[in-house]
């Protein structure tokens, strides 16, 4: 009987998987599913088994939780205006340092370990992400993305990678930015023209229709 419903499953499959080989998914992955182990685990099946159908998957990633947790220890105040984190010139170093140097580490080990192939990038690698400040500084170092660079994630999806993403950008002067997860990914997406955008998040937003 599992024989025979696994089959069933896979033939019910195949036409989606026809459907969307080659294609390119967006993924945001953020909320309880980058904190619960059994949530962190079905989402790297679930990468794995798109990239293995012959999806070229983008994993753009937040961590809000995890910056608060370490500005907290370190005593840096969090101030939140219309939803975006201002973020002073003490508190972008730690932001980036927990986005690009635990959080994306984390995620693409993850992968790996699951059988992708993933490469973690931050969004200053090769001015993958290039920003001016968003409304001319009012939220402190929070950046609004300008260019994407659409040549690198080619090459890297041509090679059969998975590109994970720190939404870190680079602005003048080699400066970082705070991007919002949600809009880097969307900025990502509009750039590379992707078939699909997935938000994975505990945040309420467009629910209906």
């Amino acid at each position: 009987m599992a024989k025979s419903r696994t089959a069933e499953i896979i033939l019910s499959a195949l036409p989606y998987i026809r459907k969307f080989k080659d294609k390119i998914f967006v993924v945001k992955y953020g909320g309880s599913a980058q904190i619960d182990e059994e949530l962190k685990n079905d989402f790297a099946k679930d990468i794995v088994l798109m990239s293995m159908v012959g999806i070229r998957v983008i994993v753009v990633h937040g961590g809000g939780k995890r910056i608060n947790h370490y500005l907290d220890r370190l005593g840096i105040k969090s101030e939140f205006k219309d939803g975006l984190r201002v973020t002073t010139k003490e508190s972008i170093d730690v932001v980036e340092m927990v986005l690009s140097g635990l959080i994306n580490k984390e995620i693409t080990a993850l992968l790996n370990e699951n059988g992708a192939k993933a490469i973690g990038l931050s969004g200053k690698d090769s001015h993958l992400l290039s920003s001016k400040p968003l409304k001319n500084g009012a939220y402190g170092f929070v950046g609004e993305i300008n260019s994407v660079n659409k040549n690198m994630l080619d090459y890297i999806l041509d090679g059969g990678y998975i590109p994970v993403i720190a939404p870190i950008s680079v602005g003048e002067n080699s400066q970082s930015y705070n991007v919002n997860a949600d809009l880097c990914a969307s900025s990502i997406a509009k750039c590379i023209k992707a078939d699909k955008v997935i938000f994975l998040t505990d945040t309420k937003g467009v629910l209906d229709k």
